[in-house]
């Protein structure tokens, strides 16, 4: 059996070692806490990128570099980024419309 004075000593680191632990999760805590503030700054800006998005959708120019021939028709282009098919004609088939 141990005397009371190391049983005291044992109280006392143990009561020390659970101070340390406080600590520390306090400090988990207040991290977390900046990672949430993280995650709402994020999520801001991701809504930012899909309203844009949806503007840049509904008003697209269909830059070349977004535009790739269709298996059907190579003169039917698929927009990647707006997903809208494009048809390109001909400098003959427009001069056959001017005719009309």
């Amino acid at each position: 059996m141990k005397n009371k004075s190391t049983a005291n000593l044992d109280k006392v680191s143990w009561e020390r070692k659970f101070k340390q632990m406080q600590k520390i999760v306090t400090e988990i805590n207040e991290v977390e806490d900046k990672i949430m503030d993280l995650q709402l700054e994020k999520m801001e800006k991701f809504d930012k990128v899909q309203m844009l998005r949806l503007t840049l959708i509904e008003t697209c120019i269909h830059p070349a570099n977004e535009l790739t021939p269709t298996k059907e028709d190579p003169n039917i282009m698929l927009c990647k980024f707006c997903g809208k098919l494009v048809k390109f004609i001909s400098d003959d088939e427009h001069e056959d419309k001017d005719e009309d």
